[in-house]
């Protein structure tokens, strides 16, 4: 959860946001690890009229915050979500966000499901406490870093739209066909 952020993990959340609310705060969704972006339209337009809100950071915020209602057009992340302003109408917002994934509760996730060796090389790893001096620690944890790094790649390719390189399509099959933690070596 903390360094994996993998596309099965991104959820939508929505909420409203409407002139009930008197101090600007809207919660968070449940189980996020990171906001990605927040989208608002007013409740009676259709769902292709959402816009893009700017976040802003947390410490300077007040220079954004204003006392007026209105469309809101700034956020911050705190403890909830911060509007610049109060609503001055109904609005519907998007939150598109990485929630945790819930390994104490769910059976299985995408990720065991799309990438099972990213449990087994972190559970070899994390077991380094246990098995003394096995010389087979470095390539698990050099395996578990490589495929960390290659799912953070690959999302970050498919969030920024470009295309996959065929080169390493093969070389993820070919770590993907199975490494034998007996002798070291691929299948």
């Amino acid at each position: 959860n903390r360094v994996l952020r993998s596309r099965g993990a991104e959820q939508m959340a929505y909420a409203d946001y409407d002139a009930t609310f008197t101090d600007r705060l809207v919660v968070l969704p449940s189980g996020l690890r990171e906001f990605l972006d927040l989208d608002i339209k007013r409740s009676t337009e259709d769902d292709n009229r959402y816009r893009r809100l700017t976040q802003r950071p947390a410490e300077d915020f007040d220079r954004y915050r204003t006392t007026s209602g209105g469309f809101p057009e700034a956020y911050c992340i705190r403890k909830n979500i911060e509007m610049d302003r109060l609503a001055g109408d109904t609005y519907r917002l998007r939150m598109h966000y990485i929630k945790d994934w819930d390994i104490a509760t769910d059976s299985t996730n995408d990720l065991l499901t799309s990438d099972p060796d990213v449990y087994l090389y972190g559970a070899c790893a994390a077991a380094e406490g246990y098995v003394k001096n096995d010389p087979r620690i470095a390539v698990w944890k050099s395996e578990f870093k490589e495929i960390l790094k290659e799912l953070n790649d690959q999302a970050n390719r498919t969030r920024d739209g470009a295309e996959m390189n065929l080169e390493e399509v093969a070389r993820m099959q070919k770590r993907y066909s199975g490494y034998d933690i007996k002798t070291g070596t691929y299948r």
